[in-house]
C-alpha cells in the first residue's frame, strides 16, 4: 500500500459529526502490529460487512433519501472508497 492508498483508507475509517472527527481505527498503527496481508484481508472483511448491511438496508427501503450518501453506524460511507478496488 502506498501513503495514498493509506489516507484513502484512513478517510474512509473516519467519522465527520460535522464539529468533530472520529477515528474508527488507525490504519499506521495497524501497520506497525500487524503484516501488510493481514491488515488488507481485515478490510476487505470490513468492507464485505458494509456491503452486507448495504444491501439489506436496500431492501428494507430503496425510497430513503439517507441511502444517497449512507452513513455505517461504525463510520463507513456509501459510496465506496476507491482504495476498495485495490484490495479485492
Amino acid at each position: 500500500m502506498t501513503e495514498r492508498d493509506i489516507n484513502d483508507a484512513q478517510d474512509y475509517l473516519i467519522i465527520d459529526y460535522g464539529n468533530k472527527r472520529k477515528e474508527i481505527l488507525n490504519i499506521t498503527t495497524l501497520l506497525q502490529n500487524h503484516t501488510l496481508d493481514e491488515v488488507i484481508r481485515f478490510l476487505k472483511g470490513y468492507l464485505r460487512e458494509n456491503q452486507k448491511i448495504m444491501r439489506q438496508q436496500l431492501l428494507r427501503d430503496k425510497t430513503n433519501p439517507c441511502l444517497e450518501r449512507w452513513q455505517h453506524p461504525f463510520g463507513s460511507a456509501w459510496p465506496l472508497p476507491s482504495w476498495s478496488e485495490k484490495v479485492r
